[in-house]
C-alpha cells in the first residue's frame, strides 16, 4: 500500500517537473515572438511618425499641394474660378490630406516588407529543421516577424487617423472663421457703397459691374474677381508669376490697372472709389452744348473751387488731355467741332471739399444732337439714363419757331455765325422724357425727382443778354427790391421769355414733370464766332447752371452761400426801418417769405 503511494507522489513529481520544463520551452517561444512583436511595434510608431513628417513637409514643399489653383468641387459651381492660389483651408489642406494618405501607408510598406521578408526566412528553416524545439521557436520567430510587420501599418494607421482628425478640425475651424470675415468684409463693402452711392461704372460702354478687371502688374494676367474670398482674405497670390495682388483698396487694390468686364475699356482709379454722380446735357445738333460744357467745367475749375478750397481733377488721363484741347480752341477763337457720338462716353470730374470724407466722380454726358433727332437714337441713350442724378435742357433760342420768324430779318445777316439748331426744343424735350419714362417708370401724377436745369444759350445773339441774361437780371432786381439773387431774377426772365415765344406748353410741361426744375440763360462763347477774331472767348453766365446742379445733388454747397449772402442783404435792409418791431418782423418773418414767380 506504501509502495503505491510512493510511486504516485514519484510520478506526480516528474509531471510536475516536465510541464516547467514544457512552460519554460513555450515561454522561450512567446518571449521570441513578444520580444520581436514588441520591437516591430516600437519600431512601427518610429518609422509611422518619422515617414508622415517626411510626407508632410514634402506635401508643403510641393506647389502642388501647398498651392491649390482650384478650390473644393463644393464650391466650385458658387464662385468663379481665378488665375490664383486657393487659400489652405479651401483645397491645399485637403489636398495635403489625401497626400499623406497615399504616401505615408507606400513607404511604411517598405518597413513592414522587411518584417515579412524576416518571417519568412524563419518560416523556411521551421519547414526544414527536424527538430521539434528548434521548430518551434523558429515558427515563434515567424509569428513575431509577423506581428511585427502588421504593427507597421497599425502604427501609420494611428498616426494618419490622428492626422486626419487634427487637420479636418483645423481646416473646418480655419475655414468658418475666413467665411465669416469674407461676409463681414463684403457686407462692410456693399453697405458703404450702398449708402455713399458708389459703384462701378463704365464711362464708355455706360454697364454697371459688380468689380472691374483688376490686371496682374507683373503678368498682365486678369483677374475678374479680386476681393475677399477663397483665394485669400487680403490678398490674392496670382498663379503665374507669385505676385501678391491686395484684395481691398486700403491695401494698395486701387493701385492696380483696372478696366470695364463689358467692353474691357480701361478705368481710371476714381471709378468705384468716389461717390457716383451721373449729369447728361441734352439738347438738339448746334445747340452749343460742348460750348457750354467745356466752359461751365473751365469756370467751375478755375474760378469757383480755388476759392473754396475744393480739389479738382480729370482722374482719366484721356479725359484731362480732351479737356485742356478742346479749351486751346476756344482759348484761340475757334469754335469746337459737333460731337460725333451719337451714344457718348462720360467725361470724368474728381470733386472733393475739405471737409468731405469721401468725394464726387462727376460723370458729364455729351450726346450728339442726333441722339434726339429719332426715336431710335434716342432710347440707345438708356443704358446711362439709368443712373442720372440730373438733367442739364440746352435751348437754343434761334431754333424757337416764333422767335426766328420775328427776327428772321436780324438773324439772316448772323446765320452762319448763330448756326442756329435744326431740332425744334419739344421734338428735343419730348424724346428725353421718353427715354426718362423708360428708365424709372414713373407712375400717373409723380415727378422726376432729378433736378433740371433748363438752359437758353447764345444770348450773346441779338442782344438777348440784356433781355434775359446777366444783365437783364440785375436790371429787374433794381426794379423788384424783394428779388436779392441773379438766379432768381434769371429764372423768371427766361420762364417769361419761353412762354412769349411760343413754348408755354414746355415750361408748363418742365413743372408737371419736374420737382425741382430752374431756368438760366447764358452765352458759352461771349460772343459770335468770327473766323477773323483769334481772341479767346470769354462765356457770360455758364457757372450758374452747373453750380445750381451741383448743389441739388450735394456736390457742392451753393445754396448755402446763397442762404448766407440773401441773410447779409436782409439784415442791410433793417437799416432800413427805424422801428425796432418792423426791423425784427422784416427779419424774421417778411423776409423769409416765399416769392411770388
Amino acid at each position: 500500500m506504501e509502495k503505491g503511494i510512493g510511486y504516485i507522489v514519484i510520478i506526480v513529481v516528474i509531471v510536475y517537473v516536465i510541464g516547467i520544463i514544457l512552460s519554460i520551452l513555450v515561454s522561450i517561444g512567446l518571449f521570441i515572438l513578444g520580444g520581436i512583436a514588441v520591437v516591430g511595434a516600437i519600431s512601427g510608431v518610429v518609422v509611422s511618425i518619422q515617414k508622415f513628417i517626411e510626407v508632410i513637409t514634402e506635401a508643403h514643399r510641393n506647389n502642388a499641394y501647398r498651392r491649390a489653383t482650384k478650390v473644393l468641387n463644393l464650391l466650385e459651381n458658387l464662385i468663379t474660378p481665378q488665375p490664383s492660389y486657393a487659400m489652405y483651408p479651401f483645397d491645399g489642406g485637403w489636398q495635403v490630406m489625401i497626400y499623406v494618405k497615399d504616401n505615408v501607408f507606400t513607404r511604411t510598406e517598405k518597413a513592414a516588407q522587411y518584417w515579412f521578408t524576416e518571417g519568412e526566412k524563419w518560416k523556411t528553416k521551421a519547414q526544414y529543421e527536424s527538430n521539434n524545439l528548434k521548430k518551434y521557436y523558429y515558427y515563434s520567430a515567424f509569428a513575431g516577424f509577423k506581428l511585427a510587420g502588421t504593427f507597421q501599418y497599425i502604427s501609420a494607421l494611428v498616426v494618419v487617423a490622428l492626422f486626419f482628425v487634427l487637420q479636418f478640425a483645423v481646416l473646418a475651424t480655419w475655414m468658418l472663421m475666413t467665411v465669416i470675415l469674407m461676409a463681414l468684409l463684403a457686407a462692410y463693402n456693399f453697405l458703404h457703397g450702398y449708402y455713399f452711392k458708389i459703384f462701378f461704372r463704365c464711362p464708355e460702354c455706360h454697364q454697371q459691374m459688380m468689380l472691374p478687371i483688376y490686371i496682374c502688374p507683373s503678368c498682365a494676367t486678369e483677374h475678374t474677381r479680386l476681393w475677399p474670398s477663397a483665394y485669400g482674405i487680403f490678398y490674392h497670390t496670382c498663379s503665374k508669376c507669385e505676385t501678391r495682388l491686395p484684395t481691398l483698396d486700403f491695401l494698395g487694390r486701387k493701385e492696380i490697372i483696372q478696366k470695364c468686364t463689358t467692353c474691357t475699356s480701361p478705368l481710371n482709379k476714381d471709378i468705384g472709389r468716389l461717390i457716383n454722380v451721373h449729369v447728361p446735357v441734352i439738347g438738339g445738333p448746334n445747340s452749343g452744348k460742348s460750348n457750354f460744357i467745356f466752359m461751365a467745367v473751365n469756370r467751375f475749375i478755375d474760378n469757383y473751387a480755388p476759392e473754396r478750397g475744393i480739389t479738382t481733377s480729370f482722374p482719366d488721363e484721356r479725359h484731362r488731355q480732351a479737356y485742356e484741347n478742346q479749351l486751346k480752341l476756344l482759348n484761340s477763337g475757334k469754335v469746337l467741332l459737333k460731337t460725333p457720338d451719337v451714344i457718348p462716353q462720360a467725361y470724368n470730374l474728381a470733386v472733393k471739399h475739405p471737409r468731405e470724407h469721401i468725394g464726387h466722380i462727376v460723370y458729364i454726358y455729351d450726346a450728339a444732337g442726333e441722339a434726339y433727332a429719332n426715336d431710335i437714337n434716342v432710347l440707345q441713350q438708356k443704358p446711362y439714363f439709368d443712373y442720372i442724378h440730373g438733367l442739364i435742357f440746352i435751348i437754343d433760342p434761334f431754333s424757337i419757331d416764333q422767335f426766328a420768324s420775328q427776327h428772321k430779318n436780324e438773324i439772316d445777316p448772323i446765320r452762319k455765325a448763330l448756326s442756329p439748331s435744326s431740332l425744334s426744343v419739344m421734338d428735343a424735350y419730348e424724346r428725353m422724357i421718353v427715354v426718362l419714362e423708360s428708365s424709372f417708370g414713373v407712375r400717373k401724377g409723380e415727378k422726376f425727382k432729378a433736378p433740371l436745369a433748363v438752359v437758353v444759350t447764345k444770348t450773346d445773339g441779338l442782344d438777348l443778354d440784356s433781355k434775359i441774361g446777366i444783365l437783364a437780371a440785375q436790371e429787374m432786381m433794381k426794379a423788384d427790391p424783394s428779388i436779392r439773387l441773379e438766379i432768381d431774377a434769371m429764372d423768371s426772365l427766361v420762364e417769361n421769355f419761353l412762354i412769349e415765344n411760343g413754348l408755354g406748353n414746355f415750361v408748363r410741361d418742365v413743372h408737371l414733370h419736374f420737382e425741382n426744375p430752374s431756368f438760366f440763360a447764358c452765352s458759352a462763347l461771349g460772343r459770335l464766332p468770327d473766323p477773323k477774331d483769334h481772341n479767346p472767348y470769354m462765356p457770360v453766365g455758364v457757372q450758374q447752371p452747373i453750380l445750381w446742379l451741383l448743389d441739388q445733388v450735394n456736390v457742392i454747397k451753393w445754396s448755402e452761400e446763397r442762404g448766407v449772402k440773401m441773410d447779409i442783404e436782409h439784415q442791410n435792409l433793417t437799416t432800413g426801418y427805424s422801428n425796432l418791431f418792423k426791423k425784427v418782423k422784416y427779419y424774421l418773418w417778411d423776409s423769409l417769405q416765399p416769392r411770388d414767380r
